[in-house]
């Protein structure tokens, strides 16, 4: 059972995300699907909309959508009536789903491990490609759906040493197999922004900076996770490289109520960046992490393959534009993580 969902501070997380959706007002009496519904991003969307669909009594109907219904209903049994589920698979036509109506789609379901990305590169190009194509033949049959693609910040490619604004496009190396995420979400973007031009249906992206948070832990192989996990595991954290690369990180209410805010806000075949503006290197996340946790961070360093991105920092104006501001910094998410996470092991203890 998700214990989150009984942590005191997991429910203020979700107060501070919800309470910060730029016209919130407007998913009143909405029907909303949401695919990749037990991932990081997704599953803390579902959190969300189901914690204001009770609070702002917004009647809301959501439906989750995953490969596996009875996974996804031990997940969420907390979800109530407006929460649904749907079996779903992101290399299937879903354009005949049986649902009457539907105001917005969130597409979250992607190949986003780095691990799944190296060994599976075809798997990782269709899913993201025709994965969103079939989702917007989805959103083509009604009247006025929106549909919202989470695209990511790789799509950026090698910078030019300043923070990435919505129009920079940088190299990317289409003869390597790595790049077959970074270009399949740069496709993507480009199909839905060609099915408003072409079949005007309502899309906005939103390119999501590595996001961090307790949910989905335990499944995530992404650096930041590792650390965490390491830590909340009294381990010391241990580092294959100098950890000089620059990111930006966000917590996932940042994240989820910048990404809601672009749903609600967001200007048709835009897209923006979600991120809290700030930035970071590996190493000082690690430190962060083992400041938090009081453990070390030790450094191992081999010549193992290193991603080409050395700086990668994105430019929020474009979504504060909106009216969205961040409410975390990355050492205040990092601090709620570890709370929560360890606070959550404690009670299943």
């Amino acid at each position: 059972m998700n214990t989150l969902w009984n942590s005191a501070a997991y429910q203020q997380d979700l107060e501070t995300t919800a309470s910060n959706i730029v016209h919130l007002e407007r998913l009143k009496d909405t029907s909303i699907l949401i695919t990749g519904a037990s991932g990081l991003v997704g599953s803390y969307i579902i959190d969300t909309l189901l914690y204001a669909n009770e609070t702002y009594q917004l009647g809301m109907t959501i439906y989750g959508c995953g490969r596996n219904v009875s996974a996804l209903e031990q997940q969420f049994p907390y979800g109530g009536d407006c929460l649904r589920f749907i079996e779903y698979d992101v290399n299937r036509d879903c354009s005949d789903l049986d649902i009457a109506s539907l105001d917005y789609i969130i597409h979250a379901a992607s190949n986003a491990h780095p691990a799944t990305i190296y060994n599976d590169p075809v798997g990782t190009i269709t899913a993201n490609v025709q994965g969103t194509k079939y989702l917007l033949d989805l959103a083509k049959r009604f009247t006025s759906c929106r549909l919202l693609f989470i695209s990511s910040g790789e799509i950026y490619g090698v910078g030019n040493g300043d923070p990435f604004t919505e129009d920079y496009a940088g190299y990317i190396d289409i003869t390597s197999s790595r790049s077959c995420y970074p270009i399949s979400k740069r496709c993507a973007e480009n199909l839905c922004v060609s099915y408003y031009e072409q079949y005007q249906v309502d899309t906005v992206i939103a390119r999501l900076c590595h996001t961090f948070g307790a949910n989905n832990l335990e499944r995530d192989s992404r650096a930041s996770a590792q650390f965490m996990k390491k830590a909340i595991q009294g381990e010391d954290i241990v580092l294959n490289s100098t950890g000089g690369a620059i990111r930006s990180y966000s917590y996932i209410s940042d994240s989820v109520s910048g990404i809601l805010s672009v749903l609600t806000a967001g200007e048709s075949a835009n897209a923006y960046n979600i991120s809290n503006g700030s930035e970071i290197s590996i190493s000082e996340l690690a430190e962060e992490i083992g400041r938090i946790a009081n453990v070390n961070v030790t450094y191992n360093i081999t010549n193992s393959q290193a991603s080409p991105f050395s700086y990668a920092v994105l430019d929020n104006s474009k979504l504060k534009g909106l009216g969205w501001s961040p409410q975390f910094t990355v050492p205040y998410g990092l601090e709620h993580t570890f709370n929560i996470t360890s606070s959550c092991k404690g009670s299943d203890a």
